[in-house]
């Protein structure tokens, strides 16, 4: 259950190796500029995420994306369908 590997695009898009067993294209773009992600307008900024020890995906300490809201961006899926009665991922 972690992420292996990332990369920032300049186009606001985060690539993910793998999160949860879901790998594919994050597309962040909406909210560059917006709040705290106003930081990624600097193409540097962006291009420094990292992961965190719960994989989740970090640029600063004000700027983190959960991992399991990656899931289920990447997969499709409801929170309900993910987690029922405790079991994380029961059914992914």
């Amino acid at each position: 259950m972690t992420t292996t590997a990332k990369l920032a695009l300049e186009d606001g898009t985060v690539c993910t190796g793998e999160a949860f067993g879901a790998a594919g294209e994050v597309d962040l773009s909406s909210l560059v500029g917006q709040g705290v992600f106003s930081a990624w307008k600097d193409p540097a900024c962006f291009a420094s995420v990292s992961i965190g020890d719960a994989a989740q995906l970090c640029w600063t300490s004000d700027i983190e994306l959960c991992a399991d809201a990656l899931y289920l961006d990447l997969t499709g899926k409801s929170a309900d369908q993910v987690f029922r009665r405790g079991n994380i991922h029961a059914d992914a």
